[in-house]
C-alpha cells in the first residue's frame, strides 16, 4: 500500500520567468566524506530533508510507495497559496527512454489530489542535450538548453498553468520551460514548484 505521510516543508521563492515559484525544501541537508569503496569510488553519508529522501526513494530506489506523499506535498501547499490550477506540466525528462518517469508520476499524483488535469504531452523536449548534473555554470546550461522545449499552444493557451520539477539547481531548466511556454502562449499565469532545491546555487 501507498505510504501517506504529511511531509513538512520549509518553502522558498524562486526567481524566473513565471509569475511566482518556489522551492519546497532543501534536497540534502548534509553530506559527509566517509572514504572509498572497493572500486575508488567516494562514498557520503547524506542526510537529506523528507521530502528529498522520498525523492530520492522514488527516483534512485523506485519505491512508488512515497507518491502519495510527494502528491499531497505538492497538493497542500497549492491549497495553502490558493493558486488557480487549470493544467499541471511537468519538465520533461532529460532521459525520455526510461519506462518510469518519477516526476510525471508526481505530477499525476498532484493532478488526482487538486481536480486537475495532467498534460504530459504539453511541453515536449525537442533536442538531445548533454546530461546537465555534470555542467555547473548557469550560463553554459542555459546554451545547452537553447531552443530545447516546444509547448504545445492548443493544450495551455489562456491556461493557468502550474509547471513541476522535481530539483532546483541553477533554474536552467525552469527557465528554458517557461520561455518555450510563453513564447507558444498566453497563459492566464505560470507558477511553478519544484520539489527540492541544492543548498546553493550554481
Amino acid at each position: 500500500m501507498p505510504i501517506y505521510l504529511i511531509v513538512p516543508i520549509k518553502p522558498t521563492l524562486i526567481c524566473g520567468p513565471w509569475k511566482a515559484g518556489w522551492a519546497l525544501d532543501v534536497h540534502v541537508i548534509a553530506s559527509d566524506f566517509i572514504g572509498y569503496d572497493p572500486f575508488g569510488n567516494p562514498q557520503f553519508d547524506t542526510l537529506r530533508s523528507e521530502i528529498g529522501e522520498q525523492l530520492f526513494q522514488l527516483k534512485y530506489r523506485g519505491n512508488r510507495q512515497v507518491l502519495a506523499s510527494l502528491g499531497e506535498a505538492v497538493a497542500r501547499f497549492v491549497r495553502q497559496q490558493q493558486l488557480a490550477v487549470d493544467v499541471i506540466v511537468a519538465a520533461p525528462p532529460s532521459d525520455d527512454t526510461r519506462p518510469f518517469q518519477p516526476l510525471m508520476e508526481i505530477a499525476k499524483t498532484v493532478a488526482a489530489a487538486i481536480g486537475a488535469p495532467h498534460a504530459p504531452d504539453a511541453v515536449k523536449k525537442v533536442k538531445r542535450t548533454d546530461q546537465l548534473k555534470d555542467v555547473k555554470e548557469l550560463a553554459q546550461r542555459s546554451k545547452l538548453l537553447a531552443g530545447a522545449f516546444q509547448a504545445d499552444a492548443g493544450a495551455l493557451n489562456g491556461k493557468h498553468i502550474l509547471l513541476l520539477d522535481d530539483l532546483y539547481r541553477s533554474g536552467a531548466t525552469l527557465s528554458a520551460v517557461s520561455q518555450a511556454i510563453v513564447r507558444a502562449t498566453i497563459p492566464a499565469s505560470l507558477h511553478v514548484i519544484a520539489m527540492t532545491r541544492t543548498v546553493r546555487r550554481r
